[in-house]
């Protein structure tokens, strides 16, 4: 079965599967949509991501799922919420509009914002 699915994962990401760490980044490519961006520059942005919401969160980066819910799953509160938005906000020049404040809820949500709003 885990055969089957490796031969069904496209061979440029094949390697990802061999490194648990690049594993997690081969979800994001695959369940979100990132094949459109420069995957060193997925690649970068989501480590930078990672280490601004496990600074904030005070949780291990090796402990967070790019999927995970940032309030629900790993324990944010509102207050921890907004210091994250100002922080990405600040980090990556961008400005996050409140009714975006709803959908981004996971590291993926950030990444792909940020990528779509950089200036």
């Amino acid at each position: 079965e885990a055969l089957k699915y490796i031969n069904s994962v496209p061979s440029k990401y094949r390697e990802y599967l061999k490194n648990p760490q690049l594993f997690k980044q081969l979800s994001i490519i695959k369940n979100v949509g990132f094949e459109q961006f420069d995957q060193q520059e997925v690649t970068s942005i989501t480590n930078k991501v990672r280490k601004i919401v496990s600074s904030i969160l005070c949780v291990e980066e090796d402990k967070l799922g790019n999927n995970q819910n940032i309030i629900t799953d790993l324990g944010g509160d509102s207050f921890t919420f907004m210091t994250l938005l100002s922080t990405l906000e600040e980090e990556f020049d961008i400005s996050i509009p409140t009714e975006m404040f709803s959908k981004l809820n996971t590291i993926n949500d950030f990444v792909l914002f940020v990528l779509k709003n950089r200036h």
